[in-house]
């Protein structure tokens, strides 16, 4: 298993993610002879009290220019933000990987990710239960610390 060892801040535990095009829209692309965006590298809070995994809506808009279209509308109750229907897209989860290097990591090519306006939050996305169960989750409190293994 791969591991990535996170520090505890005040507002809890956050990991760098990429977040692209699903395998089903990058096919599309390349079969179009599109170029391929690049992912977007955003710090996501790991949050074992979200059932779902979310990414601030702006963080789509590259994704947006290229047509990807929502599967589904969610309705959703985020405290400080609000409630209300929240559409729900297919994108490349990366986690613990780097474009050109050998190293490993978890990569969901077809992780379902709620678009919702985070930034009032203070963070760019949210990993929930839906992508913490393919992960090992270590919350070291004495250590300040989370070690996720994937």
């Amino acid at each position: 298993m791969i591991t990535s060892i996170v520090p505890l801040r005040p507002s809890g535990a956050f990991i760098e993610v990429g977040i692209g095009l699903s395998f089903a829209d990058a096919q599309a692309q390349r079969q179009a002879g599109k170029p391929m965006p690049p992912a977007a590298k955003v710090m996501a809070l790991i949050d074992t009290g979200a059932e779902a995994s979310a990414v601030d809506a702006k963080v789509l808009t590259p994704l947006y220019n290229l047509g990807i279209q929502p599967t589904r509308f969610v309705f959703v109750n985020v405290g400080a933000v609000g409630a209300g229907p929240i559409p729900e897209y297919p994108v490349t989860l990366s986690i613990g990987t780097t474009p050109g290097s050998r190293r490993a990591g978890l990569t969901l090519r077809n992780q379902a990710m709620l678009a919702h306006d985070l930034a009032p939050l203070g963070y760019q996305a949210v990993l929930g239960r839906d992508v913490l169960s393919h992960c090992m989750l270590i919350y070291d409190g004495p250590g300040q610390s989370v070690t996720l293994a994937y």
